[in-house]
């Protein structure tokens, strides 16, 4: 289960990979093909269209706003996960 999380965590780097399939945003998500394409069709995911529009895309960066998650600090561990870790090189959160 964890490798999994891995995996979803490394598809959701906007740098390494800018878009993402339809079937990938639901296996990100843990849902159908058809609720993502509801998401898109409510205007709750933006899309990119490729190829005159039969490839339909969507920005990772779009995915990750969608999840309340900043792609500015994508990659860097919540504090929670660092203060449960007890990591001596973990940034200090006392002042």
């Amino acid at each position: 289960m964890i490798s999994g999380a891995c995996d979803n965590w490394r598809r959701l780097d906007p740098v390494a990979n800018p878009l993402l399939k339809i079937r990938e945003v639901a296996e990100i998500l843990k849902v159908s093909k058809s609720n993502v394409y509801k998401m898109i069709n409510n205007g709750d995911l933006p899309t990119v269209q490729l190829g005159g529009g039969k490839s339909t895309r969507v920005r990772t960066a779009d995915l990750l706003a969608f999840l309340n998650i900043n792609p500015n600090t994508f990659g860097r561990p919540p504090l929670s996960l660092i203060a449960q870790s007890g990591r001596a090189d973990s940034p200090s959160t006392e002042p």
